[in-house]
């Protein structure tokens, strides 16, 4: 055999042997299964909605739609401690993230005799922002003063968004939304409100439970209260009223915590700001 011959059949073996090599590239890019896939954020996220395997079937939907969901919505359901309502806060999102454009309140939010209850993660406003946040999860403050004002004023001029946009305006927000303490009186005079702060977490004075039942007894008046502590971490929420079985609160992010009583000695050691907040349109 001569060496022509043999640098024809090398070169038809090389030929054949990247033939081959190409080919299996090519199968493995386009038969799914085959090619490695580094999971993206979202798609590690749908796998953990699937999981959950909830009865109202939220998360399987979210799952298997998940490019309908923005990586932000995706994200905020904590897995650890979530709830059925904020995972329907997250499955209700391709349909009512546009809400707060149309958004009003209700005939009985607007005329209401009693503070209502309003929550954070409700579509009208929960998508929106609040810092690098969403009202959804640190719109604690906003929420409280409109509940404040449908309750004292009976008018639309504050809901969690303008009041959400009022404090970024004046500086009065933490990068991740929290508005602070300091600021809130300031705020609540904008929207008609006059909110007599008293600081527990500067200063030695602590609520006495004579002092909250004597705030709870007046009339035309809401009671804010600003924890930092176990039960609620740094939150925003008001005290609505009391009885002999303990005290009624609204927290704003969860109506579980809304729905039961609780005792002075759970909500007081906790109190680091509380403001009286009257209106001041009267």
């Amino acid at each position: 055999m001569n060496k022509s011959n043999i640098d024809k059949k090398t070169a038809l073996t090389i030929c054949i042997t990247y033939a081959v090599i190409i080919a299996v590239l090519l199968v493995i890019e386009f038969v799914p299964g085959l090619k490695y896939h580094e999971k993206t954020h979202e798609e590690i996220l749908a796998e953990k909605y699937l999981a959950l395997n909830d009865a109202d079937g939220y998360g399987k939907y979210i799952s298997e739609n998940y490019e309908l969901y923005s990586s932000e919505i995706l994200g905020t359901y904590n897995f650890d401690r979530g709830n059925s309502y904020d995972l329907k806060f997250v499955y209700d999102y391709p349909v009512h993230k546009n809400d707060y454009s149309t958004m009003s309140f209700t005939d009985e939010e607007l005329n209401c005799t009693e503070i209502p209850e309003l929550y954070m993660f409700d579509p009208r406003w929960g998508y929106e922002h609040i810092g690098n946040s969403l009202i959804k999860n640190n719109g604690c403050s906003a929420v409280c003063l409109t509940m404040a004002n449908l309750y004292l004023n009976h008018n639309s001029d504050a809901d969690p968004v303008k009041i959400a946009n009022t404090a970024e305006e004046l500086g009065a927000t933490l990068m991740w939304g929290n508005i602070f303490a300091s600021r809130i009186a300031e705020i609540a005079d904008i929207y008609g409100m006059t909110a007599a702060a008293y600081d527990c977490y500067n200063t030695d004075h602590r609520i006495t439970e004579e002092e909250l039942k004597g705030l709870l007894d007046k009339e035309d008046n809401v009671v804010l209260i600003n924890e930092l502590g176990d039960n609620f971490g740094a939150h925003m929420m008001i005290v609505k009223d009391y009885d002999e079985n303990g005290y009624d609160i609204i927290d704003p992010a969860n109506p579980d915590h809304t729905a039961r009583k609780w005792t002075f000695e759970e909500l007081a050691p906790e109190i680091a700001y509380y403001w009286e907040i009257t209106s001041s349109n009267n």
